[in-house]
C-alpha cells in the first residue's frame, strides 16, 4: 500500500504539539521549586527549566518541519515524495522499553540514588539503541555519569538524590573519590 506523502506529515504533526504542551506545564511546575541559592549561584530550576525550554524549541521546530513537509508536498511534484525512503519502522517492544527505562530512572532516582540510577538508564538506553560491546558500553555509561555528576553538583551546584540507606553512603564515598565534595 502506497503511503499518501500530504497525509504522512500531517499525522505526525499532534506529537511534537502534545510534548510542547507537557514542556510548557514542566517549565511551570519546575519554577515553583522553593529553594534557597546563594547570591550569584544558579537556582535548582534553572537547569530543569532550561531543559522544557529548549525541549519547547525542539517542538515547535519539529512541528514546523512537519508543516514544511506537507506544504512541499502538496505544491511539488510526486518525485520528490517518491525519491524519499520511508521512515524505518519502529520496534514497538523497544519504545515500550525505552519508556519503562525513563520511567524505571524517575521512579528509581530517590531509592538508588542519581548516579547510579544514571548509570544504570544509560547502560540500558544505549543498550536499546543498538551497541552491543559490553565493556564499552559500561565504560561509556561510567564516563557519562561521571560528567553529568561534575556538571550538576560542582558546575550548577544541583543538589541530586543520594539514595536512601546503603545507597546514600555509596553516593557519599563516590563524591568524595570523585571530588566532587
Amino acid at each position: 500500500m502506497k503511503r499518501d506523502p500530504v497525509s504522512e506529515p500531517a499525522r505526525a504533526l499532534p506529537g511534537p504539539i502534545v510534548i510542547a504542551a507537557l514542556a510548557i506545564l514542566g517549565f511551570v511546575v519546575a519554577g515553583r521549586r522553593d529553594t534557597y541559592t546563594e547570591p550569584g549561584q544558579l537556582n535548582a530550576a534553572f537547569w530543569p527549566r532550561t531543559i522544557f525550554v529548549l525541549l519547547i524549541l525542539a517542538c515547535m521546530a519539529k512541528s514546523w518541519s512537519q508543516l514544511s513537509a506537507r506544504r512541499i508536498s502538496s505544491i511539488g511534484s510526486a518525485t520528490i515524495a517518491e525519491a524519499e525512503e520511508p521512515p524505518a519502522e519502529t520496534d514497538p517492544r523497544k519504545l515500550w522499553a525505552g519508556i519503562a527505562l525513563i520511567v524505571g530512572f524517575v521512579a528509581g532516582i530517590e531509592l538508588i540514588g542519581f548516579a547510579l540510577a544514571c548509570f544504570l538508564f544509560l547502560l540500558g538506553f544505549i543498550y536499546l539503541g543498538g551497541w552491543r560491546g559490553l565493556l564499552s558500553l559500561a565504560g561509556f555509561s561510567l564516563a557519562g555519569t561521571v560528567v553529568m555528576l561534575y556538571v550538576f553538583v560542582k558546575v550548577v551546584y544541583l543538589p541530586l538524590p543520594k539514595g536512601l540507606g546503603v545507597f546514600e553512603d555509596v553516593t557519599v564515598a563516590l563524591y568524595r573519590v570523585l571530588r566532587i565534595f
